[in-house]
């Protein structure tokens, strides 16, 4: 869409167009955006998109204030002598170009950096740069996950794939069970799906450490010790056994590993169980009964769970609890957690169309992997991310950029993470760029399209990269052929761009996840963990140091999705939430200025109570931009690596807390 200019004495008319929210969560909500004067001026929920029929979160009612926002980046800036001064998108181009070329050629392609994530679920935005540099010969690069990983690792080996009924299945659930999801604040148009299952008479769990924002849709909460969830899933499923409550046609014609799994649960000791979950043992019988009474069962699994050294494990022990009522393959039964039907899709990243070099440095670990790099990185490119405020000791990761002889940052924002490049290109916000967004949580694939022109002279990060193909003579192409290349493998289904700018296509997975119990492991059966697999081995939950007694737990925040939109609480002091209990053990009080200490660094804030919270957690929102990066929060989180899956355990982090 082009905005005109209007004439003197002219009065525009307002328009509506809609588009989709391309921000990292569950949902990806279709827009309709309100231009007046080719200034958007309104947001709401679009009622005609399939999965969020108009519902709209806290953070998408964001978005028209950080795009309008003063602290908006407008133009290129370069460092020089310690200080940013404005350049044009020629010289910055040519800077960064000529920086490329020097170093491939002088260093060699494992001499650069790429650190990128997933700040935009654009098709184009997530391939275009990987693109690049495999044309250009190759980069250093992350790999792994902050987020998903450890997860589908767990899927891949339980189910052979992954795999999600639709949302409008929930109604046929007998229990629903939220393990560490909290769609209040991360899944909002999920709820009324939701109550309209509890309408139909489904009972719904909450189960967290944290009584989070979703117990108000919830008949019971569920509060464990962090991290003991593996427990609490064999104990439940050691009930279930005793009780002769388990699908055991399930576990002989569709499934194996059933038997030992058996014997795992026979060597669970419920004393041991209660010990470690925190939990009396006749909760977890109620729990039990309800799920061997009310059928079938779906359990929608938070990200969180696998945020743990043991999270693939969770998922796992989740799988099997939901294999074991026989709920799989059922309408209104399963376990939720992510797909992987766009795997159909076209690649453009040229993984097979180029020869180039690839070094990988694991995300959770990416500060250690920098300082150590042998060749180092001579130069880095950091786009759709903010590792200065989401890294894991954020501290080493700082230390790391401050070695690299020149740092190059995408953003809207001047991040923590910008101020400390040498170059910044302001990039444009998708409401001013196009792109395909998908979503592994549905199975809609959506057009966004730009309604407003760019702010100041901001380009978007596909246009950025393009243009730097086309200045080194690694390929030549545009969005459309790019976008044409993607949708390909999907014209059988009579799907053009031209009826995707129409409305959202749902990709014809069935609506009934693993519909017949046929599934995509190797034998076709389901695979039970019973906790011997290379990287599932159970161990019971190791001893906590008494000098670090506390879980710190970096929760969602209602009002952006991790650090994107920090902006607007930049500054301001960290908050940590402690139970009353907590409180009164520390000899802490509200308000008051605390010092809270990891094995690795002190960061400090101020303490609020909170009776939803955990006794044994100290609580806090993710994303929030340090004053100094040092004293971030992340700088208390471990460089520490999940059981398979190559993800970041940023919720193994033991911490103490004292009055300053």
């Amino acid at each position: 869409m082009k905005c005109r200019t209007k004439l003197p004495g002219e009065n525009m008319a307002t328009t509506n167009h809609k588009t989709i929210c391309v921000r990292d969560c569950y949902s990806n909500c279709g827009l309709i955006v309100t231009v007046q004067d080719g200034k958007a001026v309104s947001l709401k929920g679009d009622p005609d998109h399939p999965y969020n029929q108009g519902v709209v979160c806290p953070k998408s009612r964001r978005f028209l204030e950080l795009v309008y926002s003063d602290r908006r980046l407008k133009r290129p800036l370069l460092k020089e002598k310690g200080r940013f001064t404005r350049v044009s998108w020629d010289k910055a181009l040519d800077i960064l170009a000529d920086k490329l070329s020097e170093t491939k050629e002088r260093y060699g392609p494992l001499s650069i950096y790429h650190h990128t994530d997933y700040a935009h679920s654009g098709i184009l935005h997530n391939n275009v740069d990987l693109r690049f540099f495999n044309a250009f010969g190759g980069s250093s690069r992350a790999s792994g996950s902050l987020c998903l990983s450890g997860g589908l690792a767990a899927l891949d080996t339980a189910f052979g794939g992954r795999a999600v009924s639709d949302h409008g299945q929930l109604e046929k659930a007998g229990l629903i069970i939220l393990w560490g999801s909290n769609p209040k604040v991360t899944n909002v148009p999920l709820l009324p799906y939701l109550r309209a299952a509890r309408k139909k008479g489904a009972k719904v769990y909450l189960i967290d450490p944290i009584r989070t924002e979703s117990a108000c849709i919830a008949d019971a909460c569920i509060q464990p010790v962090p991290g003991s969830d593996v427990e609490l899933a064999l104990g439940l499923a050691k009930c279930l056994i005793r009780r002769g409550a388990y699908d055991y046609e399930f576990a002989c014609r569709y499934s194996e590993g059933f038997d030992s799994f058996m014997r795992l649960v026979s060597e669970t000791d419920p004393v041991q169980v209660e010990a470690t979950t925190g939990l009396a043992w006749a909760t977890i019988e109620k729990l039990a009964g309800d799920l061997a009474d009310r059928f079938p069962l779906t359990i929608i699994a938070g990200w969180g769970l696998q945020r743990h050294h043991n999270g693939p494990l969770m998922i796992r022990a989740l799988s099997n609890l939901v294999a074991l009522t026989g709920s799989i393959g059922e309408a209104g039964g399963g376990l939720q957690y992510a797909h992987g039907a766009w795997r159909a899709l076209g690649d453009i990243s040229g993984e097979s169309e180029f020869d180039y070099q690839e070094r990988l440095f694991p995300r959770g670990k990416v500060g250690s992997a920098l300082l150590s790099a042998d060749p180092p990185i001579q130069v880095a490119v950091i786009t759709k991310s903010n590792p200065l405020v989401q890294s894991p000791a954020v501290h080493k990761v700082a230390q790391a950029l401050d070695r690299i002889p020149f740092v190059a940052v995408f953003d809207l924002f001047l991040t923590p993470t910008a101020e400390a490049a040498d170059l910044v290109l302001p990039v444009t916000s998708f409401l001013e760029d196009e792109d395909l967004i998908t979503n592994s949580w549905h199975h809609y694939l959506t057009y966004a399209q730009p309604v407003i022109e760019p702010v100041g002279e901001s380009r978007s990060d596909t246009d950025i990269f393009l243009d730097l193909a086309e200045r080194l003579g690694c390929f030549r192409e545009t969005k459309r052929s790019l976008l044409e290349r993607v949708i390909a493998p999907l014209t059988e289904y009579g799907v053009t761009l031209e009826k995707l700018k129409k409305g959202p296509w749902r990709y014809p997975a069935p609506e009934v996840a693993w519909a017949g119990r046929r599934f995509s492991t190797t034998s076709g059966k389901f695979q039970f963990w019973d906790g011997t697999e290379a990287g599932f081995e159970y161990s019971k939950v190791a001893h906590r140091d008494p000098e670090y007694p506390y879980t710190l737990l970096s929760i969602q925040p209602e009002g952006r999705t991790h650090s994107q939109g920090g902006v607007l609480e930049a500054d301001q002091d960290l908050i940590f939430y402690l139970h009353p209990q907590t409180c009164a053990r520390e000899g802490l009080a509200p308000g008051q200025r605390v010092m809270v200490e990891s094995a690795t660094a002190q960061v400090p804030g101020r303490v609020q109570v909170d009776e939803k919270v955990h006794p044994q957690v100290i609580l806090t929102y993710n994303g929030v931009w340090p004053k100094r990066v040092q004293e971030g929060l992340n700088a208390l989180i471990p460089e520490k690596i999940t059981s398979a899956g190559n993800q970041g355990a940023i919720y193994d982090s033991y911490c103490r807390i004292s009055g300053r």
